[in-house]
């Protein structure tokens, strides 16, 4: 089953690396000309790595990441969190857990305003944006990677930059036909670009 999921993901993978103005969710239409937002979007981390890497210009060693699996809260999955770690470190890079639905508003903000680098893990995208929204960390995220901080998202890290998650209504629609059917199920992830 593993090895199912991990082909999935591959064939998921889809990368957007742009200048990027979040919508809805991390809106900011404004032109005022900041940073240039740096994003790295991906459907599974550990099958972009070497993308990541090149991403990150091979100037990885010494940087500390702020590594956010509150999404992944299933069990069956959390071989995919040990991998995203596991490509940080051997990257040279440390990892700070930060579990924000264990945590107060407050220590998770210092935190956040603290690093240049934070990852968001794929899992529940509902239960994220929940947590994000319960902390007041919509707003403030975006403001962090609106002033230069490298956003990382995996999965529903991803999908919750997105101008809305109205397509995980399908997937969660596709899922719930093929029970029973079906070990595995494809929704592709879109990006406008």
């Amino acid at each position: 089953m593993k090895k199912y999921v991990l082909e999935i993901f591959c064939l998921l993978t889809f990368i957007f690396i742009s200048q990027f103005s979040f919508s809805n969710n991390f809106n900011n239409n404004k032109g005022d000309g900041r940073k240039m937002k740096k994003l790295f979007l991906c459907s599974y981390f550990a099958g972009v790595k070497d993308t990541f890497k090149d991403f990150m210009n091979n100037d990885t060693k010494g940087k500390k990441v702020l590594f956010i699996p509150t999404a992944n809260i299933d069990e069956e999955t959390k071989f995919l969190v040990d991998e995203a770690k596991e490509v940080f470190k051997n990257l040279g890079m440390e990892v700070e857990d930060l579990e924000i639905s264990k945590l107060d508003e407050k220590t998770i903000k210092n935190k956040v305003e603290k690093t240049n680098y934070l990852y968001v893990g794929g899992g529940n995208t509902f239960y994220l944006l929940q947590e994000l929204k319960r902390k007041n960390l919509i707003d403030f995220i975006k403001n962090r990677v609106n002033s230069g901080m490298v956003y990382i998202g995996e999965s529903a890290g991803a999908i919750i930059t997105s101008k809305d998650i109205q397509i995980l209504r399908i997937c969660t629609f596709l899922e719930f036909l093929q029970k029973g059917f079906r070990n595995i199920f494809l929704c592709r992830k879109y990006a406008d670009i």
